[in-house]
């Protein structure tokens, strides 16, 4: 805990007829240097584990975003067996006499949409889903967080180093931790 007091720094420590200022300013100088004193002695913390943890917060959200999606077609799908259900018990008199008989259901179907002309998403061609919105265009596919694998990297180093690899098209693909199949395009 340090306790600094500012306002003398925008005030001379010689003004004259003042009995304040050169106490404020001494008592201030000894704030300051007890702090810097305190601050070298502290250990040095890496700001790696705060890109680490930005990183993973990204590739979370991602994948937070891909589950929203899946949760709610999943929703949909059990409103429309829920209806079919509903159907299936109003033409119970025919199921039970062994007839034939046909419903009529309205099926879901997806929706291409537009996206605003600066921005693009990466979709899955197979599963038919977004993996991730806004994603950058110029950026290689394998550094799209959608496919970053950031709990197996470890260091940086290592980080960087298989992003690269990834991105010159040396290393195997990733799998995509938001589409169904978790497909490697």
């Amino acid at each position: 805990h340090q306790s600094f007091n500012n306002r003398v720094v925008f005030v001379s420590n010689q003004t004259p007829g003042d009995r304040l200022s050169p106490i404020e300013w001494d008592n201030a100088m000894q704030n300051f240097n007890s702090f810097f004193s305190e601050l070298s002695k502290m250990p040095i913390k890496s700001l790696q584990l705060t890109k680490e943890v930005l990183n993973s917060r990204e590739s979370l959200h991602i994948t937070i975003q891909g589950l929203e999606a899946t949760i709610q077609a999943h929703l949909m799908k059990m409103e429309e067996l829920r209806k079919i259900e509903e159907i299936i018990a109003l033409h119970k008199e025919h199921v039970n006499a062994n007839k034939n008989f046909e419903i009529t259901v309205k099926v879901p179907k997806k929706k291409r949409m537009e996206v605003d002309t600066n921005q693009t998403a990466l979709n899955c061609s197979k599963c038919e889903v977004t993996c991730h919105y806004p994603c950058n265009p110029f950026w290689p596919m394998s550094l799209c967080p959608a496919f970053w694998q950031l709990e197996s990297t470890g260091s940086s180093f290592s980080l960087v180093r298989n992003l690269f690899i990834s991105a010159v098209g040396m290393g195997g693909g990733h799998a995509c931790k938001v589409c169904p199949e978790n497909c490697a395009t």
